[in-house]
């Protein structure tokens, strides 16, 4: 079980095992991300570690990761990306990366955070195709605060149980969770916000006969 894997590790290597997990992406633990991040905000809920500390060391790590894609992207160039396309093993992956790109544009980068593996393949697409990192960074650092908000959220607020459930779920299935969770958090936080806004004053209305002022 990959939260029982989890929390074997979290007891050797504490804080360090959340970092390295995100920031080597596909390369490090066979363990899916979303569930990495729940299993922090479970561990933090339980009082093991700060829970500031773990939102940190997830957020940086995959920071981290999406960074180094970008680099890579950007390394290695359009041609290389040509070529991964031919193999059966990236193109599925590289081909949806694209498809993102081209819906969403700019706001892909941010996106992209919520979908398995293409999350690492947009930032590459990036890179090569020479997009501007400050621009990139933008989109793409905002995406991954606000899927660290919605997972480490997500178990430090309703814990294992749901943890154990999320590991189940396939990737498309938790990409699906997680745009859902977080559309309607940030629509309830539109709607809590619009509730709560002044209403404009307006002007009294003008007494007949009286001369209005400018």
């Amino acid at each position: 079980m990959f939260t029982d894997t989890l929390h074997k590790l979290i007891d050797q290597y504490g804080y360090l095992l959340f970092y390295l997990t995100l920031a080597l992406g596909p390369f490090g633990l066979p363990v899916p991300n979303e569930v990495t991040a729940m299993t922090g905000g479970v561990t933090a809920a339980a009082g093991t570690l700060n829970p500031w500390g773990v939102f940190v060391f997830i957020f940086g790590g995959l920071l981290t990761s999406v960074s180094l894609s970008f680099a890579a992207g950007n390394y290695i160039g359009s041609k290389v990306i040509r070529r991964l396309k031919k193999k059966s093993k990236y193109r599925r992956h590289i081909r949806r990366a694209e498809k993102i790109l081209n819906k969403y544009g700019n706001a892909a980068y941010a996106l992209s955070c919520f979908v398995p593996v293409v999350r690492y393949a947009v930032p590459v697409l990036a890179g090569a195709s020479r997009t501007k990192f400050k621009r990139f960074a933008v989109y793409s650092y905002t995406g991954v605060a606000v899927w660290t908000l919605v997972y480490f959220g997500l178990g430090l607020g309703f814990g294992e149980e749901l943890a154990a459930f999320v590991a189940g779920l396939n990737p498309y299935m938790l990409a699906g969770v997680a745009a859902a969770l977080a559309g309607g958090y940030f629509t309830y936080r539109f709607l809590r916000k619009s509730k709560t806004a002044e209403p404009p004053v307006l002007a009294p209305a003008p007494v007949p006969g009286e001369k209005v002022r400018p």
